[in-house]
């Protein structure tokens, strides 16, 4: 079996990843991700594998992966992104961790029903964000 990606986040898991970029998901929301339906789960798939090819993000429109906000908290000042299908959201931030961008999705929504921002998510993803800083010894 080969080792785990990042020692100081066993709790992620690698989905999608090349030579540059990865994207890693908490394995604590597999319950969210059950509810996710099939279609949108393969959908946000499709795109997290493009983003690991795309150093740009230009093969991806907006519609699909998309800046959300900045959450603020501890005096940290996180970049908070979603992958979206359909119905589905992923959230996430990016860290540079063991050389390589990695988008780690720490919130998922399966079901969003309109297109209002969630603070929730937000603050589940900075905090979340705050933890593996911390964790990985970094800024």
């Amino acid at each position: 079996m080969p080792p785990h990606w990042c020692k100081q986040l066993p709790e992620y898991e690698v989905v999608a990843e090349s030579d540059t970029r990865r994207v890693v998901v908490n394995t604590g929301l597999a319950k969210a991700q059950k509810k996710v339906e099939k279609k949108d789960q393969a959908s946000v798939l499709h795109w997290m594998k493009i983003w690991v090819r795309d150093q740009k993000d230009a093969a991806i429109p907006e519609e699909r992966f998309k800046f959300q906000t900045r959450w603020k908290g501890a005096g940290d000042n996180i970049r908070v992104s979603v992958f979206k299908s359909y119905q589905a959201r992923y959230y996430g931030f990016t860290r540079e961790i063991e050389g390589k961008e990695t988008f780690l999705v720490s919130a998922i929504d399966p079901a969003k029903k309109d297109n209002q921002a969630d603070p929730a998510m937000y603050k589940r993803v900075g905090e979340e964000a705050l933890r593996v800083i911390k964790a990985l010894g970094s800024k």
